[in-house]
């Protein structure tokens, strides 16, 4: 993991600020808690030398190594190979995030279906002949967290994401959990081949998994390479 300290503005900072907050309500203590935005400001600051002080660790202000061990961090995986590829249109998401697994090709449909915009058709049927037309296996029903996360720490996935007025194919590149599955201790590095040409890597929290930060996925396929 990073190492954290007031002003870093990066997405490990959210697994930051949510372990603070369950420690927090671990050790007995109320409100208030911090909104896991990303953004380590003077809130972060105060809770992360509350925690340091309250577990005997050097009340510093930093998150290293050990204050990540003491906030439960066991699971740490970043498929660094990954490459960040931007879909060419609006409709290729699809075509972009499987080529950021595979590399430096161009992905096409193969047996799977096309709906009359270019984008890929994501019932199960589709997503599983375009699975199997690059070798890979489309899992036949939804992970649950414990699953998913074993999953990702194996190998990057492509999931199918949907949600309240979008649909959305990204990449799993990598994973950090405290080994529990309730989704306030995992947080997902995520390769998004939006916007388009240039692509975005940020993460999300589990339980709800958000794409670009604020869509909820309300369920999703999982695309495993094989």
């Amino acid at each position: 993991m990073q190492v954290l300290r007031k002003g870093s503005r990066h997405f490990q900072v959210k697994l930051l600020q949510s372990l603070l907050n369950k420690k927090k309500k671990q050790d007995g203590l109320g409100a208030p808690f911090l909104n896991p935005d990303g953004d380590f400001g003077g809130l972060t600051d105060s809770a992360l030398y509350a925690f340091q002080k309250r577990h005997h660790l050097v009340a510093d202000k930093i998150a290293g190594f050990n204050t990540w061990q003491a906030l439960g961090l066991r699971i740490e995986m970043e498929h660094s190979w990954v490459q960040l590829v931007g879909q060419t249109t609006d409709m290729s998401c699809w075509s972009a995030a499987a080529t950021m697994i595979l590399g430096n090709m161009t992905v096409g449909p193969g047996s799977g279906s096309l709906d009359p915009t270019g984008g890929l058709i994501t019932n199960a049927a589709s997503l599983q002949a375009f699975a199997e037309g690059l070798g890979w296996k489309a899992l036949n029903y939804s992970p649950g967290l414990g699953e998913l996360v074993e999953i990702v720490t194996r190998t990057p996935v492509l999931i199918a994401a949907a949600g309240p007025g979008f649909r959305h194919m990204v990449v799993l590149s990598g994973v950090y959990s405290d080994g529990t599955h309730t989704g306030d201790g995992v947080l997902f590095r995520i390769h998004d081949p939006w916007p388009v040409g240039v692509g975005s890597v940020y993460g999300s929290l589990a339980n709800p998994l958000k794409i670009q930060g604020t869509l909820p996925a309300s369920y999703f396929y999982v695309l495993v390479p094989e």
